[in-house]
Parts: structure tokens; sequence; C-alpha cells
């Protein structure tokens, strides 16, 4: 959700401008940062969203004059109290549509606090009466693993919980793409950590979508997502991954949105020194999940949920985790067989590549 501060010398109608243009911003603009922008790219951007705030605001704030109609547009900015610059946005209209009328400003406040409390993050309302359902790279059964059309089918399916994986491209792009090698998926013999992303994205999966960047994530989905992303071994051991990864969820400010996730725990530890307020996630292979007993001791607080192999979870894994007031999840979880011995096993969530049956069973 946009944050929105005031500057205290403002006159009062320069401070309802201003508001107007946040909320204008907020929903017309939702998951972009324009000072993060700024930074990374060029061109036409910045100044049209902008506009589009400025246009909305005038719009919001004209309906507080009955007779505005009569009104030159210098009068106007004078009751505004705005510089002269600014009557290029203002345009006569007869006809304004409901959402600007100025007796909806508190209820489309309220719409995007509860939009937002809808998607962001809150682990104390998961348990087994109500499992996290994550979708397992989208919808891999039947469109690529971690493409759109995949993640649009999950979301359209119910889904409010998304996977990334990660690899570091060789020019340092945070690529969303369970494996490294890429002969699996796309039939190319190539590793994405020793290429770089413009080579990359010239290999297309069978519906015509490249390999995508987490920013290309983010900036399709926003904030009306949640994202949980796992950070895997790219062969780099300076951290320029979780670095790169941290920078760009705190450029769209999507920290509210993310779990983050990873095998490793000197990923999950140098990340929740940076940022201890995301939610991190270990997941644990057969042998550890097998094991859990005697490493439970060995995983730091930061460590909010632990996540078994599907294939050893039973009574003793899951309540070795759940004696810890963690939550205790798994993956992968297809059938109704196994969704239905998550329930009995009183998991907290899993992760899927079955959505839709997932969320049937959860009813």
């Amino acid at each position: 959700m946009t944050s929105i501060v005031i500057n205290q010398n403002l006159t009062h109608e320069t401070s309802t401008f201003v508001m107007a243009h946040e909320l204008g911003y907020a929903l017309l603009h939702k998951g972009v940062n324009t000072p993060f922008l700024r930074n990374v790219t060029t061109g036409t951007f910045i100044p049209r969203i902008e506009k589009e705030a400025n246009q909305f605001a005038f719009k919001l704030l004209l309906n507080n004059f009955e007779n505005y109609e009569a009104m030159t547009k210098y009068q106007i900015l004078d009751t505004l109290s705005l510089q002269d610059e600014m009557e290029r946005f203002i345009k006569k209209q007869k006809e304004i549509s409901m959402i600007f009328k100025t007796k909806m400003l508190t209820i489309t406040f309220l719409s995007i606090v509860i939009l937002s409390a809808c998607t962001n993050i809150n682990l104390s309302k998961y348990d087994s009466e109500n499992p996290m359902v994550i979708s397992h790279r989208g919808s891999p059964v039947d469109y690529p693993e971690h493409s759109f059309a995949g993640y649009d089918d999950a979301i359209n399916k119910g889904s409010r919980y998304i996977e990334q994986d990660l690899i570091l491209s060789k020019d340092n792009k945070l690529v969303v793409s369970h494996d490294n090698n890429l002969k699996r998926t796309l039939g190319i013999d190539i590793n994405i950590s020793d290429t770089n992303y413009n080579e990359l994205k010239k290999y297309k999966f069978k519906n015509g979508e490249h390999l995508h960047l987490l920013n290309d994530v983010f900036k399709k989905y926003g904030n009306d997502v949640n994202y949980v992303i796992e950070t895997k071994q790219s062969g780099n051991k300076n951290h320029l991954m979780e670095n790169e990864l941290l920078n760009v969820v705190n450029g769209y400010n999507l920290e509210n949105n993310i779990i983050l996730q990873s095998f490793s725990l000197e990923s999950l530890n140098y990340m929740s020194k940076k940022d201890n307020a995301i939610p991190q996630m270990l997941l644990l292979d057969d042998k550890k999940s097998e094991n859990i007993n005697t490493i439970i001791d060995t995983i730091p607080t930061n460590v909010k949920i632990i996540t078994l192999s599907g294939n050893k979870m039973n009574k003793k894994t899951v309540d070795v985790i759940k004696k810890t007031d963690r939550l205790a999840m798994a993956y992968t979880l297809n059938t109704k067989t196994q969704i239905e011995k998550a329930r009995q096993l009183k998991l907290d969530g899993f992760f899927t590549n079955e959505t839709e049956r997932a969320l049937e069973n959860k009813k």
C-alpha cells in the first residue's frame, strides 16, 4: 500500500491535492515505486504515471466546486493554492465517473486498506483448518513452469501464493527458473549462470514465453498476490543473489507480500540480517526431513516455517516442528490421497501442482 506523507509546511489545499495525487497513484499504478524506477529505468514511463495521478487528483477535487464550470482554470488553481503550470491538467467535464466523487473518497481509502489486508501475509492465520496453499511453479501440469500463463491459471483458480525459483544469470539478473541448466525445460543445454539474460530471452517455451525476470513478475502482479521465493544455487559466493533479491523486493514495496525460502540456512541467515521482517521458510530434503528431531535445535528463530519433503511427512516429523511454534508444511502434494494426508497430519500448508484440487479440498 502506498504511504502518504504530507509536509507540514504545505497549505491545507495543497496537502489535499498531494493526498489525492497519491491516492490516484496507488489506484492506477499498484506495486510501482518511482524512486526505484528512477534508478533502473529511463524514458517516459515515470512522467506518464505522474501525469495520470495529477489528472486523477484534479478530477477528484473539482467535485468540491458545484459551479466550477463557471470558473476560469486560473481561478481554480488559485482556490486550490496550486502553481499556474498545473493548468494543463484541468479539463472541464460535465460528467465525472463515480470513482472521482468526493463522497467516495473515504470508501476508496477503505477499499485500499481492505485489499491490502487480503494479500498481505499474516502467518498467524494459517493452521491445519486453514492451510496455506502455494502454487508450485505456477501451474506446471498445463503450462510451462514459472510462465505468466501458469501463474494466471493458478490465480484464476483462487491461488493467493505463487512460487518463484531464482537463478542468477551471468550478468547478475534474477531469472525465474527451477533449473540452472535449461535442457529439461527448454531443450537447450546451457546454464543460466553462464549466460547473459539477453541471450536467454532468445529461447522460447511452447506457448511463446521466454524466461522471466523477478522484476517482470512483480511488475505484472504487484501486490495482488503473494510470492514464495526460493534462492537456489547460483555458483556465486558473495550473496549477490540475496542482495539483488532484497533490493528488488524493496523497490516494488512488496515486503508484506513475500516469503523467502531456501534449502540453505546460510542464505536465509544472510537475508535475515538484512531484513528480519520478511517471513522465512527452510526447505528440508528427504534426509533432513526424516531426521528433523536431530536438527530442529540448530534452526535459528528467524525461520518461521519448516517445510518437509512430502515423502517423509508423518505424525512424528510434523509434531517435532509444531512443538517449536513454527508452521509445518510439505512439498509437493498433488493427489487427493496426499492432500487428505496433509489434513490428517494437521499440516499448516503445502506446495502443489494442482491448485484447484488443493483449494477444493480446503473448503
